[in-house]
């Protein structure tokens, strides 16, 4: 939106609030047409402000004004309107000139493909029940299968347990799509978290991602995935987005057998001050161990991390695995510690991979991202809707970050494994 623009509805909404004012003064009798001009004007700015602010489900209610500039023709009603009015006014102005609100405005006509396609999304979205999407998704997994029968197979069946959450998808005569139903209720339910993730991603490789991710979630289409995704830097260490720093802290929460710590090293060198790793499975430890033994300052830890210090059992297999994870019963016991109390130095740069409590490991360390901001990564694929929930957890502990959104290409590419920077 032009300054000329929120100056003119400041304008308008100025003399409006006269108005009200001189007919408070003067009353009703002969003024009625003020009424009607007062009415009409409010009703326009707020027509327009729909039409253009991004978040249009974020514009001030009007609702009371309105019903109350309407009543002034039979009822004497300015002890209400006034206050709701100069309170309403204001939302307006603070929506149409702080900075905190100003990257929700967009012009009618966007001016690139890929903010007309995420607002096609949207609108889509806030538009069609939920019952629609679900019947939307599914006629598009209808499609694939009469179009691309390996594809639905490896939908259907090769990634059928591979999708997290427990999700399923069991297909066109299946009796368990959750994983189709569960991605419609996070869509629809977090319109507006989605638009204030896209607003704040910070270049268009992480907004043609969303794209991507949202496509694929409502299409099954993995056209816009492959497109998308991005195998130029090793491991998540894109170095458009993360640079060198000398003595870095680097923790890997989530290390498996040290590939990405040595990643790290391969990228950056070893001008780093400490790597501390943290891996749930003994048996990946031990090979974790031993592949890390050439480097030097690095603490191994067999734990996992979360929010809280106590105890819990490893779900998954007696081996090294990529998949394990934590829960209240399984093969043995692992020590759980929050990263605040474990790691008494300053972070740098955090890691985090911990199959689907990765807020809680957030949340583990949130003294070091408040205090020192440290450079984040976030594989954020193990829950449906912490597509917007890691950002917002972030940007609730710091508001200063900046956040990307990355896809590198991998075997869980129907899963959609993608990573959440926040620098």
């Amino acid at each position: 939106m032009a300054a000329q623009e929120i100056r003119q509805i400041i304008s308008v909404l100025t003399a409006a609030n006269d108005g009200i004012d001189y007919l408070a003064d003067n009353g009703i009798t002969g003024n009625e047409y003020l009424v009607d001009d007062i009415l009409e004007a409010v009703s326009a700015c707020l027509t327009h402000l729909e039409s253009v602010v991004f978040y249009a489900g974020r514009v001030p209610d009007a609702t009371q004004v309105l019903n109350y500039i309407g009543k002034l023709k039979s009822e004497n009603c300015f002890a209400e309107l006034k206050p709701l009015f100069d309170a309403w006014f204001e939302d307006v102005v603070v929506l149409l000139v702080s900075d905190k609100y100003h990257k929700k405005l967009l012009p009618n006509s966007f001016h690139n493909s890929v903010d007309t396609e995420f607002f096609y999304y949207m609108e889509f979205v806030k538009k069609t029940s939920f019952e629609g999407l679900c019947q939307f998704a599914f006629e598009n997994l209808k499609k694939i299968k009469e179009q691309n029968e390996a594809l639905y197979h490896d939908l259907t069946v090769k990634y059928r347990g591979w999708y997290f959450e427990n999700n399923v998808l069991d297909g066109l005569n299946g009796v368990n799509n959750s994983l189709l139903i569960n991605r419609m209720k996070v869509l629809k339910s977090r319109v507006a978290d989605f638009e204030w993730f896209y607003g704040r991603l910070c270049d268009y490789r992480s907004k043609n991602v969303l794209n991507a991710i949202i496509n694929n979630w409502l299409t099954f289409s993995t056209e816009g995935i492959a497109k998308a995704g991005d195998n130029i830097f090793p491991g998540n260490f894109d170095l458009d987005i993360i640079k060198y720093q000398k003595d870095e802290v680097f923790v890997d929460a989530g290390a498996y057998i040290g590939d990405t710590a040595a990643s790290f090293v391969n990228t950056y060198g070893r001008n780093y001050k400490r790597i501390y790793t943290y891996e749930i499975s003994k048996e990946t430890f031990a090979v974790l161990e031993k592949n890390l033994a050439p480097l030097n300052n690095v603490v191994n830890n067999w734990k996992g991390v979360s929010d809280k210090r106590g105890e819990m059992y490893l779900n998954g297999v007696a081996g090294p695995f990529e998949g394990n994870k934590l829960g209240n019963n399984g093969l043995y016991k692992v020590e759980i510690v929050p990263l605040d109390e474990d790691i008494k130095e300053e972070i740098t740069f955090l890691k985090i991979d911990v199959e689907g409590v990765d807020k809680e490991a957030l949340l583990g360390a949130q003294r070091h991202i408040k205090n020192e901001h440290p450079k984040i990564v976030v594989d954020s694929y193990h829950k449906l809707a912490d597509i917007v929930d890691i950002p917002l957890l972030i940007n609730k502990m710091d508001r200063s970050y900046h956040f990307y959104l990355r896809y590198p290409p991998s075997e869980l590419s129907f899963a959609m494994a993608y990573c959440i920077y926040a620098v």
